[in-house]
């Protein structure tokens, strides 16, 4: 569909990543292919509840709400680290990341995500007065029915991708959660070894009890 390297200044990638999994990294792997960077915004980063409209901001790294749960296991900022660790250093330099606080609206939500990419595509670029116009698009699959989100940005042409390798990341995470690491076929090693160290704080405890309890047949 798209033909030639860096037809797009920045693609945008959507997702929770909880955890980061292959078909995670090989979406931005492609993104590298078709675009010079790539913007990752990092869904369910806060609750909505105590949160203004106007308080988002796409440098906040919104560690002020750190309430885990079985859904939610890891912080924007956690999965930021995460999801860098999976890359090289010449292309960790081209990943800009944002949170996105939960709402409930489209519209609303459409905004945010706006706001987020509109404020990342300033911040890169070298001068305010630049007349330059960023070709900006997404970069996604439509995966079940919450992928509707994909159709919410006409203006940004779709990078559409295949499901790759068929993963998902709450088995992933529901098994992790009952003690069971995935597996290098599931994970990249630097997740793998993300995962095994957050198994050894108070935390991860603390959610493998409440897993153990609602999540375990």
């Amino acid at each position: 569909m798209f033909q030639g390297l860096h037809v797009f200044d920045f693609l945008v990638f959507i997702g929770r990543f909880q955890p980061f999994h292959l078909a995670h990294q090989a979406v931005i792997q492609e993104a590298f292919k078709h675009s010079k960077s790539v913007i990752i915004l990092l869904g369910s980063a806060q609750p909505e509840e105590g949160f203004s409209e106007t308080s988002f901001r796409a440098d906040t790294k919104l560690e002020s709400c750190e309430s885990r749960t079985l859904k939610n296991v890891f912080t924007a900022t956690e999965r930021e680290e995460m999801i860098r660790a999976a890359f090289a250093p010449e292309q960790q330099s081209q990943l800009h990341f944002a949170g996105l606080v939960d709402v409930f609206n489209d519209k609303k939500w459409t905004a945010m995500v706006k706001q987020a990419v509109q404020e990342i595509v300033q911040q890169c670029s070298q001068s305010d007065d630049s007349k330059i116009q960023n070709k900006v698009g997404l970069i996604g699959h439509f995966k079940d029915q919450s992928s509707y989100y994909l159709a919410l940005f006409p203006e940004w042409p779709l990078v559409e991708l295949d499901n790759y390798f068929h993963l998902s990341a709450t088995p992933i995470r529901e098994q992790y959660l009952l003690g069971h690491l995935p597996t290098l076929t599931q994970v990249p090693a630097s997740t793998l070894s993300y995962l095994m160290n957050f198994q050894q704080t108070s935390s991860y405890r603390a959610l493998q009890q409440q897993a153990q309890q609602s999540l375990k047949v």
